[in-house]
């Protein structure tokens, strides 16, 4: 704070004023002495007194000329008082005043001081926020990096004990699949419900052959692994919920059974164009039954090895098993001699489980695939085709499953040797009431409306034993699906005929 006293000029007359001095000389002016404590100026210059009030406290006292004062009150020096006046000695009185006007102005420049560092010091509140945000948030991304480490590193671990436990278990695991007995197939027994291979990258190990199959949901392939013959499913894109769909069925609890396709892995290949999603199975070089009763013919003994054995298959999907380790009941939906596959001893095993339903009788719910697939038409029973299939009740599946079946046994039938030496050409059911690919139509037409069932040959009838045959199967493709036999009871009559007529064919 500045503070200034008007000078009062004379100029009558050059007025030369005495002034005290704490100073002997005074820049600047040559003039002007002080002695014993009394400036004496030139008499030839007007002269005034004056104060002076250093920031550190120290003052000057003295005389100037009238100029010097109006040039301090024009361009005042920072942190100084500087005051003049114009009686003798007036400026001895003026370090009190003076002193009084400094401590004002002291006091008022510390306060502005004082309110800029507070203001300075003042913490804002988004630096606040922003200063414990960053740590924090730091600290969040360090702690999720390292959890998500240690969960990959417990997974892996994970992973390397499963497997582990998986090869030491396949190692005491040491029957041949493909050397089956008689005995063997007639049994009720299941496997651990676990692939023979361990799946591990197997993609990258299998090498492809040739193409062995072909369907909507892909292709099928004869590859190789470890030189054992292994059949790759090959799913196209599209049919990505078919092929986990049937990952799924297959990795069901106690399904491992010798008369359903063994099951090995799943797993996908990225070819640079696309993603292959592949399931790998056991391999039979004879093909489905569809391609081998094109080429081949079977007698009695083996008609009944394949009938006991796709029944054997059949049964097991139906039958539910209760327990800690238990299976549920499933229907296959599309049985058919595509999907019924030959084994080297002549048995057979049922394969393509994409479109099985799961049945648990401790809620009665029915577990459908996503799909609004159906099986195959030709071999669609009478209540799919009229409309009158129940789909919430699992027992229909099943009665839809007999249907099929016993067209599969006609398929057989016309392709056995029963002694007359006249055997028939391969054909499909109703190979003589509809084309090669009909219609949903065409077959309710021919199975619902005319109710027509596939023929057999004359000398079937003949004789009393075979003629029980085409009474089995007749009963199989009732238009009442109550009225169709179970599989374990078309099982236990295979078993009684089989040994009948091939006791009586052993006599002869």
């Amino acid at each position: 704070m500045d503070i200034t006293v008007d000078v009062v000029m004379i100029y009558s007359g050059i007025q030369v004023a005495q002034c005290y001095c704490n100073k002997v000389d005074f820049t600047g002016l040559p003039h002007r002495k002080c002695v014993n404590n009394i400036c004496v100026g030139d008499e030839t210059e007007e002269t005034v007194c004056y104060a002076s009030l250093e920031k550190d406290y120290s003052i000057e006292k003295g005389c100037t000329t009238p100029y010097m004062c109006y040039k301090e009150k024009q361009t005042p020096v920072h942190d100084r008082v500087f005051e003049c006046c114009e009686t003798n000695l007036c400026n001895f009185n003026l370090t009190e005043e003076t002193m009084k006007y400094f401590k004002m102005y002291e006091k008022d420049t510390q306060s502005t001081v004082l309110t800029a560092k507070q203001t300075e010091s003042k913490p804002n509140t988004t630096q606040v926020a922003i200063s414990i945000a960053i740590p924090l948030s730091t600290l969040f991304i360090i702690c999720s990096i390292i959890a998500l480490y240690v969960h990959k590193v417990r997974k892996k671990r994970a992973i390397r004990l499963i497997q582990g436990k998986t090869r030491q278990r396949l190692l005491q695991e040491e029957m041949d699949l493909n050397e089956l007995s008689l005995v063997d197939i007639t049994s009720s027994g299941s496997g651990a419900g676990l692939p023979l291979l361990v799946q591990r990258t197997i993609a990258r190990q299998i090498i492809l052959h040739e193409c062995i199959g072909r369907g909507g949901f892909g292709d099928v392939y004869r590859g190789t692994w470890n030189e054992q013959d292994v059949a790759v499913k090959i799913f196209s894109t599209n049919e990505e919920a078919s092929w986990f769909r049937e990952y799924q069925i297959y990795q069901t609890t106690m399904l491992r059974h010798e008369n359903i396709l063994g099951f090995i892995a799943a797993d996908s290949k990225d070819t640079g164009a696309c993603t292959q999603l592949w399931l790998v199975s056991e391999f039979h070089k004879l093909g489905s039954l569809f391609d081998f009763l094109h080429t081949n013919t079977v007698s009695l003994e083996e008609f009944f090895m394949m009938a006991i054995s796709i029944v054997n298959g059949l049964a097991h999907l139906h039958t539910e098993v209760i327990g800690t380790q238990g299976k549920p009941a499933m229907a296959h939906r599309d049985i058919k001699s595509r999907n019924i596959l030959v084994k080297n001893n002549k048995t057979c095993c049922i394969a393509d489980l994409g479109l099985s339903v799961l049945h648990t009788s401790f809620n009665d719910k029915v577990d459908m695939p996503n799909t609004s697939k159906i099986g195959t038409v030709r071999y669609q029973p009478p209540e799919i085709l009229c409309g009158s299939f129940n789909v919430q009740n699992f027992e229909s599946y099943r009665q839809a499953d007999i249907y099929s079946l016993g067209l599969c046994f006609w398929e057989i039938c016309r392709r056995t040797d029963i002694g007359t030496g006249k055997i028939h050409s391969y054909e499909l059911p109703y190979f003589d009431a509809v084309n090669s690919d009909p219609t949903f139509e065409e077959m309710n037409d021919v199975v619902c409306r005319q109710n027509k069932r596939p023929l057999f040959d004359e000398s079937w009838h003949q004789d009393e034993k075979l003629k029980a045959m085409v009474k089995l199967l007749s009963e199989c493709w009732y238009s009442d699906s109550a009225a169709r036999l179970s599989a374990l009871r078309i099982k236990k009559t295979l078993l009684t005929l089989s040994k009948d007529i091939c006791t009586n064919i052993k006599q002869k």
